[in-house]
């Protein structure tokens, strides 16, 4: 008998005897391949005739795979073979993730970050054409979140220094345990910290520092779509070239993050925000916003498109309230 050929037929059976996951639908459906996770209540599964299926978790009756693991909203983490989704659970925990990523159940991190070239066609304080550098980071654990997020803007032209401004914020945010004592589902909310330096040569800016707490909700967080609002109070020094214009004062703060693949995936629109206002005083407003879409390339390259609006409601004399940029980015995410 020729073994040579004996051993690759066996693995061939083998292969073909091995049982696929399967998904009953309760419409009668039965739908076999490969179920990856559950996302944004709805279950992703690989199939070898039409790709990745994303079906609706309300949609379906029973998964019966070789093996999957189930993270139950008390933090159980199951293993099973059989999900029965008609039957009442026997548990008070009912947020059921299918194969969470190992950060979910308290194994490890995640981190991404987005990292951009942008070309800009800016309005107002500066009138020029120039090359900037700008990156977003994240990394997130069971219960805790650290993100980093910074811009540097530098352009020189015949020997003119045409913009010279840098920005810098971090924020560390921590995820209580849920706990029935709370009366909701504290698995959403957060609190932390937030610190931010920043400096505008062409506004006669020489430093703006913010630090405070805050409180935040996230609304969703998954590739798909990701949205959360914080808020909080924040002291607030700065310091401008024009030395009467130095001030310190408090302010509410808050932060808005939200993106959204649209198109399967073929684009990314975005809007982040950040704001000040003075409490007491004057009443300044100062505010930041990036709105925008992203298309993904290949290999992790990003293009995109982007306004951005940059306000002060009381800058430095003779120096414009509003800065509007056009960017256009050339950037890698991981």
């Amino acid at each position: 008998m020729d073994m040579k050929r004996l051993f690759p037929a066996a693995l061939l059976l083998l292969a073909t005897a091995l049982p696929a996951d399967e998904v009953l639908l309760k419409n009668g459906d039965r739908i076999t391949g490969e179920v990856v996770k559950s996302e944004d209540d709805s279950l992703i599964v690989t199939t070898s005739y039409a790709g990745d299926l994303t079906i609706k978790m309300s949609e379906i009756r029973k998964v019966v795979t070789k093996e999957t693991m189930i993270l139950l909203s008390d933090e159980r983490l199951l293993h099973v073979n059989e999900l029965d989704l008609s039957k009442e659970p026997d548990t008070d925990a009912d947020l059921i993730i299918v194969n969470p990523e190992p950060w979910i159940y308290g194994e490890g991190y995640k981190l991404k970050g987005i990292v951009n070239l942008a070309v800009e066609l800016k309005e107002g304080n500066t009138n020029s054409d120039e090359f900037d550098l700008e990156g977003n980071f994240e990394l997130r654990r069971q219960h805790d979140r650290f993100r980093l997020a910074g811009e540097f803007e530098f352009d020189k032209a015949a020997g003119v220094i045409s913009k010279n401004k840098q920005w810098l914020v971090g924020n560390w945010d921590y995820f209580p345990e849920d706990d029935a004592r709370w009366g909701f589902n504290a698995k959403r909310w957060y609190y932390g910290l937030t610190a931010s330096l920043e400096r505008d040569e062409l506004a006669d800016l020489r430093l703006r520092a913010v630090f405070g707490p805050h409180v935040g909700y996230q609304f969703f967080e998954s590739k798909a779509m990701n949205l959360l609002l914080e808020g909080g109070p924040a002291y607030t020094h700065e310091d401008f070239t024009d030395d009467d214009s130095d001030r310190n004062y408090g302010a509410a703060a808050w932060s808005l993050n939200f993106d959204r693949y649209l198109f399967d995936e073929f684009t990314q629109f975005y809007h982040k925000q950040t704001g000040l206002l003075e409490i007491g005083g004057n009443n300044k407003l100062v505010h930041k916003s990036w709105t925008g879409f992203r298309f993904p390339l290949v290999g992790g390259f990003i293009a995109s498109a982007e306004i951005k609006l940059d306000y002060d409601g009381e800058p430095a004399e003779g120096k414009d309230e509003l800065d509007t940029t056009y960017n256009f980015k050339l950037g890698y995410s991981w």
